[in-house]
């Protein structure tokens, strides 16, 4: 019995991470420490993250983080965000790089969200560009979409949607679109505890 109760505690804890062909642009330390599971978390980071996030920002911010692969020179990641509140609601803009000289990603967005009850809602708008060596430069222009839930205040659920339009990057290849959905439970002031599926 007790090897049964391991088994499942390895399972139940068990992160798997399956990307599409684009780089993620989950960014923050939060998020980083809590397995990549960002629909949940209002911080700085929601312009990058779940936009519907930004609500929850009450002062002017900004944001750098650089994530470094020494076994995968090619694979790092750098971004900035810059968040404001406003009369009604808060704006953002963030900036995110993946990759080298050979295959990189860049994104720049700029989104808004503003609470409506115990829904905090927002959308913005990314310029994605791709760049292959010897297959050149392709950008587009897509919408992404998400909300946090504070049901009790020890208890929210999130959701977003990135790049709802799917924009074509050639005529056979659309962009992905990634749809994360997530719990949050703050059992006390220090403590949080997520959980997250995608797709």
């Amino acid at each position: 019995m007790r090897k049964f109760f391991l088994v499942l505690l390895l399972f139940i804890l068990k992160v798997n991470c399956a990307l599409t062909q684009s780089a993620s642009t989950t960014m923050g330390a939060r998020t980083a420490g809590l397995g990549n599971s960002s629909s949940v978390i209002s911080d700085e980071w929601s312009v990058l993250n779940n936009i519907g996030g930004l609500a929850k920002v009450k002062e002017t911010s900004t944001a750098f983080s650089y994530e470094m692969k020494p076994a995968l020179p090619g694979a790092s990641r750098m971004a900035a965000s810059f968040s404001t509140p406003m009369k009604k609601g808060a704006i953002g803009a963030g900036v995110f790089k993946f990759g080298d000289s050979m295959y990189s990603e860049q994104i720049l967005t700029t989104g808004y969200s503003n609470q409506f009850g115990i829904a905090s809602l927002g959308i913005k708008l990314n310029y994605i560009q791709y760049r292959a060596e010897g297959f050149g430069t392709k950008s587009v222009l897509s919408l992404s979409a998400g909300g946090i839930a504070e049901l009790t205040p020890q208890l929210a659920i999130g959701a977003y949607i990135q790049n709802i339009n799917q924009p074509r990057l050639t005529e056979d290849e659309k962009l992905p679109t990634r749809i994360a959905a997530g719990l949050r439970f703050t059992p006390a002031e220090q403590v949080i505890l997520a959980t997250e599926i995608e797709k």
